[in-house]
């Protein structure tokens, strides 16, 4: 009875060791995956901000173009 238990004892602590692994493995996959979709996030942004920028630069531009006066003169 004694082996018995000692072989799965042991068996338990391989099964154990290799789920250990498997969440390590997991946690590893998990952070790279967060980090690539923060860097594509953050580069997303970038560009928006920029293509934003531009717009507004643009807009900006135009605005402050002014349309030339009419001169007219008042009659005495």
């Amino acid at each position: 009875m004694a082996d018995d238990d000692a072989a799965r004892i042991e068996k338990l602590e391989g099964e154990i060791a290799r789920l250990r692994r498997f969440v390590a493995d997991y946690a590893a996959e998990a952070a790279r995956l967060r980090h690539n979709d923060q860097a594509r996030t953050r580069q997303n942004n970038l560009s928006q901000a920029t293509r934003v920028t531009a717009e507004e630069a643009d807009f900006a531009l135009m605005m402050g173009k002014k349309a030339p006066r009419p001169t007219r003169r008042k009659s005495a």
